[in-house]
């Protein structure tokens, strides 16, 4: 897997994305790919959540395909992941003691050996492919918890393993999802006709328990909100130090970048994903060395001393192991360092709308399809009504002015609610007003439940020679 490879798999899936998938999403038929794969690319950096909705949007898919979806369940996974950093924490407890009572029927499951075809079959894949479908890591996880009877972390940390996608948010908390953790005592159920069903292959009839109980757990995970720093200091470096720093959606463009260090994190490699993200990370240091024209310096962790008193700009830390691996180093580097952390933009923008259930994010979908170059802002021909002061009575006085029809690319999303657009429209101003016209370059969202999003105007000042103009009336804005 590399960067030219994963982006030519992602070129060719989109064709399939808008009536396939969602016809055949939930199929795991032999010989028959039924989703995009491209999982393991964002897991291990080459492909960005990002990356996926700017294609979508280039094809026209709207905010309810299910596609769409799936990669924002994705976006919600993390990003109460993050929100709820004591599921972390618990899940590291919890997994440290029950590693200590592996019995036999344990090792009976992780052989390939319970006499439940499908189960051992499953896990022939996992070891030798790293890869299962999806609908299949739920009919596994539910067959380990509730057949089987073992400890959810004891799977959870198998696939965290071999699975070659493996993410501690998205897989932490859908093995928490089927067990019941995640949804209010509502587990997950393999059922053999749904196995049947969707395998064409498999049966297992009289062999599963289909009636079972979430498993409980006596603990409140309170939500923390995020607070992302998106400011750049005038003058520093840039440090890489996982996969995850995206030099196209920051502005560097009033930044000295001194030097580009590349931590040397690669002891850290026992997981399957852990080696592909080795090897990943090699492709995007070059993407960047090449975006920002510097040459890497790689720093041991040995060494990390010489960045020791350094501005440093580099990309905030994912709740797992990965973070955890590196906490000494990261510690002393910010005591000794003046460190930025930067976000994502579609993570700043999402994951403190990870509070509660998914569908809470999904009614916010239509906004942060923006988040990219190339989404398209379009404002229908509207009247709108200026308020002014009168050059003659310096008395405030209200006008009319004509907006006319206007569609441009999007230039920045600014937040959840404000974009700018690349082209701001001309406005001209009524007869004998002076100036004669000002441009307008901030939209304002205000309702972005629907894919038809609500807008108005902000107060705008271009240039020093055009005037301070309040519009007050609403625009159909879509995205």
């Amino acid at each position: 897997m590399n960067y030219l490879s994963s982006h030519t798999q992602l070129k060719n899936w989109m064709p399939k994305s808008k009536d396939f998938y969602p016809s055949y999403r939930n199929y795991d038929v032999t010989g028959k790919q039924t989703t995009s794969k491209l999982s393991s690319a964002i897991s291990s950096g080459i492909i960005k959540e990002s990356d996926i909705i700017r294609s979508l949007n280039e094809h026209g898919v709207s905010t309810s395909n299910k596609f769409l979806e799936e990669v924002f369940w994705r976006i919600y996974f993390r990003g109460y992941f993050e929100t709820h950093p004591s599921i972390w924490q618990s899940y590291k407890e919890s997994l440290s003691v029950d590693k200590q009572f592996k019995g036999e029927d344990y090792q009976k499951a992780i052989d390939g050996n319970t006499g439940i075809l499908c189960f051992d079959d499953w896990l022939n894949d996992l070891y030798n492919k790293g890869y299962l479908h999806n609908h299949t890591r739920m009919w596994f996880a539910s067959i380990w918890i509730f057949t089987l009877k073992l400890p959810w972390t004891l799977g959870c940390d198998l696939f965290m393993k071999y699975l070659s996608d493996a993410d501690e948010a998205s897989n932490i908390l859908s093995w928490r999802w089927v067990a019941g953790l995640h949804t209010s005592k509502k587990p997950y159920v393999a059922r053999a006709s749904n196995i049947k069903k969707y395998t064409d292959k498999y049966f297992p009839v009289n062999e599963l328990n289909e009636s079972p109980q979430a498993i409980y757990e006596d603990k409140n995970h309170n939500y923390i909100p995020m607070v992302f720093n998106s400011k750049i200091p005038q003058r520093c470096s840039i440090l890489v130090i996982d996969n995850f720093f995206d030099v196209n959606g920051i502005n560097l463009s009033n930044t000295k970048i001194d030097s580009f260090y590349v931590l040397d994190t690669s002891s850290f490699n026992k997981r399957t994903i852990d080696r592909i993200s080795i090897q990943s990370k090699v492709e995007i240091i070059d993407y960047i060395s090449k975006k920002i024209n510097l040459t890497p310096i790689t720093v041991s962790m040995s060494d990390i001393s010489i960045l020791f008193g350094r501005p440093l700009v580099t990309s905030m830390l994912r709740t797992g192991e990965f973070k955890d691996f590196l906490h000494k180093p990261m510690r002393e580097l910010e005591k000794s360092c003046d460190i930025s952390f930067l976000s994502r933009k579609i993570d700043e923008l999402s994951w403190n709308h990870c509070k509660g259930g998914f569908f809470k994010l999904k009614s916010k979908v239509a906004i942060f399809k923006a988040d990219m170059q190339g989404g398209i802002v379009e404002i229908p021909e509207r009247t709108v009504t200026i308020k002014k002061i009168d050059t003659l009575t310096n008395r405030l006085k209200t006008e009319e002015v004509t907006v006319p029809k206007y569609k441009s690319k999007i230039l920045e999303v600014i937040d959840e609610k404000t974009i700018i657009p690349e082209k701001p429209p001309l406005v001209t101003l009524p007869t004998g007003s002076n100036p004669s016209g000002t441009d307008i370059t901030e939209v304002t969202i205000e309702d972005f439940s629907e894919t038809a999003l609500t807008a108005s105007f902000n107060n705008t000042t271009t240039s020093v020679l055009q005037s301070n103009i309040q519009f007050d009336s609403m625009l159909d804005l879509t995205i």
